[in-house]
């Protein structure tokens, strides 16, 4: 481990490692809810996401009598 071997290097981390304790995302929690109606597509849990894209087909047709904006 260069640490060991490299105290410029050592002093640098300790450094860096005080810093990056500054950052803070969060207390790591993560709460989903999901309800009401029917979804139809991905669904992701987690955080802290980024990049991310999905191709989904339309949702399935109404049944008779509904329409999308009834539906819930």
């Amino acid at each position: 481990m260069r640490a060991a071997v490299d105290a410029e290097f050592t002093a640098d981390l300790r450094q860096w490692h005080e810093q990056a304790k500054l950052v803070r995302t969060g207390d790591g929690d993560v709460h989903n809810t999901i309800s009401g109606g029917t979804q139809h597509g991905p669904v992701l849990q987690g955080r802290d996401f980024s990049g991310l894209s999905f191709n989904t087909a339309p949702p399935p047709t109404a049944p008779e009598g509904e329409t999308r904006s009834s539906q819930g």
